[in-house]
C-alpha cells in the first residue's frame, strides 16, 4: 500500500496516473488546436528545448477533500485562488466536501495542480414538501431529490437524511437529471431565513401571453422581468436556473420569478487539459453532447466503457483539451450509478477532538475513527487538539461523518 507521502499532489492516489496521461493528451490535442488556429495555449519552453512546461486546467467535479481542494482526485494548490458564486465573490471556508464546483488552473511539469478560481452553484433551495424514508427521496418545490450513500449532509444535519424534516429550508448540490428531472443530491445543507428560492430543469408549457412556464409540474411566472433579465431566451426544452421569490405560490399554485439564467457552464474558453464529471444533460448525435453544461465533441475521443450507455442523465467522465469552450475528447468514460461513500482526504489540525465518542473536527468536517483506522507516524494516543494530520476515509451514508481509514501524523 502507497504511503500518504507517495500520494501528495498527485489527488488520490492510483487516479494521478490518469491524470497525468489526460494533462498528455490534452497537450498533444492542444498543439493540433493551435497548429489549426483554435486558440489553445502551451506555455513556451525554455532555451535549449528543457524548459518547463506548464499546462493549463479546467476540471468540473464534487468536491472530495481538502487541505488545498480535491475535484476529481486531483489536489488543486488553493493558496491564491479565488472563490465565487451566482452572486459574487465568495471565501475559500465557503468551500464544502461535496459541492459541485468549476476549477480553472495550472498543472506544471512536477505534476502540482494550482487553481486560480473555483465557483460553484446549487441547483436547489427551498422548503421540504415531503420525505419518502423508503424511497431515501425527498421533495423541494416539486422536484425530486435522489439520496444515495455518497450524498454528504451538512453539519447542520447531524444524522443526514434521517435529520430532514418536511417544512426544513434545504440547498441542494448536485447533478439534475434532465431526462426525469429529478436531483441527484452531492451535497445536502439546511439553511435559514434564505432570501430566494431556487429551482433548476427544463422549461416547458412556455405561455407568452401569461408570461408563464413550468419546470416539472411547477408553474412559474416571469411577469416581473423584463428582456435583460431572460438568459436565454425562454423556449421549451431549454434547461434554466431560476431564482424565485423566497414565499411560497400564491393561492393559484404560481411562483413568481426574481431571475432566469441558462445552466450551462459559459464561456470556458480554452484548456490544454480538461476534465469534466457529471451526468449527460444533452445529446445532438453520439459523438456530440454536453455533461455538466459543458459541450463535448468526442469525435476523436476513446469510450473505455463502451458508447451504448450514452443517453440523457448517464453519468460520464471526459478528459481531453478545451477549445473554445468545447471539450475535445481524448475519453470518455460512461459510469454506473454511484455506491458506497466517496472517498475523502482531509489535511489540517485536529479541533473538538472527543475519546469518547472517538470524533474530531477537520477543515469543519466531523471525522470518526472508532474502528479501522491504520496510523501513520505514531499511535492513536497522539490524537490531540491542534495537531496536524492527514486523514483518508469514506464518507458514511445517512450522516455528516466521515469514517477515517488512515491517520498520518505530520510530526
Amino acid at each position: 500500500m502507497k504511503s500518504l507521502d507517495s500520494t501528495r499532489g498527485q489527488g488520490l492516489g492510483k487516479r494521478w496516473p490518469n491524470w497525468c496521461s489526460s494533462v498528455a493528451a490534452g497537450l498533444m490535442l492542444a498543439l493540433a488546436i493551435v497548429a489549426c488556429g483554435g486558440g489553445g495555449s502551451v506555455a513556451s519552453v525554455g532555451s535549449g528545448g528543457t524548459g518547463t512546461v506548464s499546462a493549463s486546467t479546467f476540471s468540473v467535479g464534487t468536491i472530495t477533500g481538502f487541505g488545498s481542494v480535491f475535484v476529481n482526485g486531483v489536489r488543486f494548490e488553493d493558496g491564491s485562488a479565488s472563490v465565487s458564486d451566482e452572486d459574487g465573490g465568495r471565501n475559500r471556508s465557503d468551500l464544502k466536501l461535496g459541492m459541485v464546483v468549476k476549477v480553472q488552473g495550472s498543472v506544471d511539469a512536477s505534476g502540482t495542480s494550482t487553481a486560480s478560481s473555483f465557483s460553484f452553484d446549487s441547483e436547489l433551495l427551498g422548503p421540504v414538501s415531503a420525505v419518502g424514508t423508503a424511497s431515501k427521496t425527498l421533495t423541494v418545490i416539486g422536484q425530486k431529490i435522489l439520496i444515495d450513500d455518497s450524498t454528504v449532509f451538512g453539519g447542520s444535519l447531524p444524522q443526514g437524511f434521517a435529520s430532514v424534516q418536511a417544512g426544513q429550508v434545504l440547498e441542494v448540490h448536485g447533478f439534475l437529471n434532465a431526462a426525469t428531472n429529478e436531483l441527484q443530491a452531492s451535497l445536502v445543507e439546511l439553511k435559514s431565513n434564505p432570501d430566494r428560492f431556487k429551482i433548476s430543469g427544463n422549461v416547458s408549457n412556455l405561455q407568452s401571453a401569461s408570461k408563464t412556464f413550468q419546470i416539472g409540474q411547477e408553474t412559474i411566472s416571469y411577469l416581473g422581468l423584463n428582456a435583460t433579465d431572460i438568459a436565454p431566451v425562454l423556449a421549451n426544452g431549454a434547461f434554466a436556473k431560476v431564482r424565485l421569490s423566497p414565499t411560497l405560490p400564491r393561492s393559484n399554485g404560481v411562483w413568481t420569478a426574481a431571475l432566469l439564467r441558462s445552466t450551462d457552464s459559459g464561456n470556458v474558453g480554452n484548456s490544454d487539459s480538461a476534465e469534466v464529471e457529471g451526468l449527460v444533460t444533452s445529446i445532438t448525435s453520439p459523438t456530440l453532447f454536453t455533461v455538466s453544461g459543458v459541450k463535448v465533441d468526442a469525435s476523436r475521443a476513446s469510450f473505455s466503457n463502451g458508447s451504448a450507455g450514452l443517453v440523457i442523465g448517464a453519468r460520464a467522465q471526459v478528459k481531453g483539451a478545451l477549445a473554445n469552450g468545447v471539450l475535445v475528447a481524448s475519453e470518455v468514460k460512461l459510469q454506473p450509478t454511484q455506491s458506497g461513500g466517496k472517498e475523502i482526504e482531509l489535511n489540517g489540525s485536529i479541533a473538538n477532538l472527543n475519546s469518547s465518542a472517538k470524533t474530531f473536527v477537520l477543515r469543519g468536517v466531523t471525522v470518526s475513527y472508532a474502528s479501522g483506522v491504520r496510523y501513520d507516524n505514531g499511535p492513536e494516543s497522539n490524537l490531540a487538539n491542534g495537531k496536524a494530520v492527514e486523514v483518508k476515509g469514506q464518507t458514511t451514508p445517512n450522516s455528516s461523518i466521515v469514517n477515517a481509514t488512515r491517520i498520518k501524523f505530520n510530526n
